[in-house]
């Protein structure tokens, strides 16, 4: 198979379900089109046969490429005529919003 370029963040299924909130049906199907496409690879870590690890392929550098590039531009639209100062103060307001969410999932999935 092709040489890796990177590593994932979260390499196994289980992990992309838990840290993205996604259903297992979805993350399934997606590993088999990214897989099928040769954009990513399953393997064991040595001596644990358990866990299937993911891995991301050079054969999806270009697609990598193009999705960071299209994200920049996004990006660059999205704050268009932002001063410094107030794409700061969106980062932090941003950041504060994301915590106030990760910790009323965490308060859901505690009462369930």
């Amino acid at each position: 198979m092709s040489t890796i370029i990177l590593s994932l963040q979260f390499d196994t299924a289980g992990d992309l379900v838990k840290t993205r909130h996604l259903t297992k049906s979805h993350v399934s199907t997606a590993l088999k089109e990214l897989e099928a496409r040769g954009w990513i690879e399953a393997y064991y870590a040595a001596g644990n046969r358990k866990s299937q690890h993911l891995r991301i392929t050079k054969s999806a550098e270009a697609v990598i490429a193009a999705g960071k590039a299209a994200q920049e531009v996004f990006g660059k639209q999205l704050f268009k005529g932002f001063t410094p100062r107030e794409t700061e103060q969106y980062k932090v307001l941003f950041d504060k919003m994301c915590e106030n969410a990760a910790e009323g999932l965490a308060e859901t999935e505690r009462m369930n």
